[in-house]
């Protein structure tokens, strides 16, 4: 079975603000979305600040959120650009197809704490893998993660993980 992310499509104006976050605060929320593309659910509220902690970035049920400011295009008109499946990919992450790999496999972690009802704690027995990484995944904080470590995470929950992969070339 191959597998495709719904793409996101974004409202252009929209982009443009999203694009101007800090890079903590965008990874964060593009794993989140791909993620909840994933068909996974994600906590309502996902608080990204930037590093100094002057503005907060909140992923709020789909939507992106300045606390400080408004943020909103009340006067643009909607242009959307589609989305390819890949969000890190549509806004040119250098290495994109790693960190939707995570992404979907830290969504598939979720299907399964979701499917199977486990708490934090409870995974963490189930797995000896720290409460405190299921957390940072269900928040979408992969950055310390590999894939290989969300690979494993999976297969201590029973499950096996086949990737299949298709090399193609960028077009110029």
């Amino acid at each position: 079975m191959i597998r495709k992310t719904r793409p996101v499509s974004w409202i252009k104006s929209a982009l443009k603000e999203f694009e101007a976050f800090p890079e903590g605060a965008k990874s964060i929320c593009l794993v989140a979305l791909t993620i909840a593309a994933e068909g996974s659910r994600i906590p309502e509220k996902i608080d990204a600040g930037d590093q100094n902690g002057a503005t907060r970035y909140l992923f709020n049920q789909g939507t992106f959120e300045e606390s400080e400011g408004d943020a909103a295009m009340k006067n643009e008109p909607l242009d959307i650009v589609r989305g390819s499946g890949n969000v890190f990919r549509d806004l040119g992450h250098k290495n994109g197809d790693a960190q939707q790999l995570k992404s979907i496999l830290a969504a598939e972690i979720i299907k399964t704490l979701d499917r199977e009802t486990l708490t934090l704690r409870a995974a963490h027995e189930r797995t000896g893998v720290a409460a405190a990484d299921f957390s940072r995944i269900r928040n979408a904080e992969l950055g310390r993660f590999t894939v290989d470590r969300l690979i494993m995470i999976l297969n201590r929950f029973g499950s096996r993980v086949d990737i299949k992969i298709r090399i193609r070339k960028n077009a110029a």
